[in-house]
């Protein structure tokens, strides 16, 4: 018995957990921000949008979230790596690309989510915009890197 469940019933549990991280529930919607949020960002930033200082960056009050929507919908569509600056803090990691799992209309949604939340005051992010960036940006097939996004959209004000 212990041999089924060491061998079989362990990884198979496991491996249930994990695929359950990488799939939206039965009852989530593509216009539920908050609940794309909680499934897919929150680990990292944490429910609070406060993230983990030096590690993972905040979503509260930064020019990042606050600043040009074209420049957070592309990190989103295909990730962010290298050294930034949030908030007098440094950041050295990588973000993921959700733009081949999460849908336009999810990536607006969570982006008006983070906008509008813990204080933050920024306008909606609308479909359309996810559309059209992800049409143009669709042969990058890398990460962005900060020094990109600068010479892209300009420096963060």
């Amino acid at each position: 018995m212990r041999f089924f469940a060491a061998f079989v019933l362990l990884p198979g549990l496991v491996l249930g957990f994990v695929l359950g991280l990488f799939s939206l529930s039965p009852e989530m919607s593509g216009s539920d921000g908050q609940a794309v949020y909680e499934n897919r960002c929150a680990s990292c930033h944490q429910n609070s949008g406060a993230g983990i200082p030096g590690v993972f960056p905040p979503l509260v009050g930064t020019k990042w979230v606050l600043g040009e929507p074209d420049r957070l919908i592309s990190i989103l569509l295909h990730g962010l790596m290298g050294e930034l600056e949030v908030q007098g803090t440094m950041y050295n990691g990588v973000m993921p690309a959700w733009g081949p799992t999460l849908t336009d209309k999810e990536i607006a949604a969570v982006l008006t989510f983070v906008r509008s939340s813990w204080g933050n005051e920024a306008a909606a992010v609308p479909d359309s915009s996810v559309t059209r960036l992800r049409a143009l940006l669709a042969e990058r097939g890398k990460p962005w890197t900060p020094s990109e996004l600068i010479e892209a959209y300009g420096p963060l004000e």
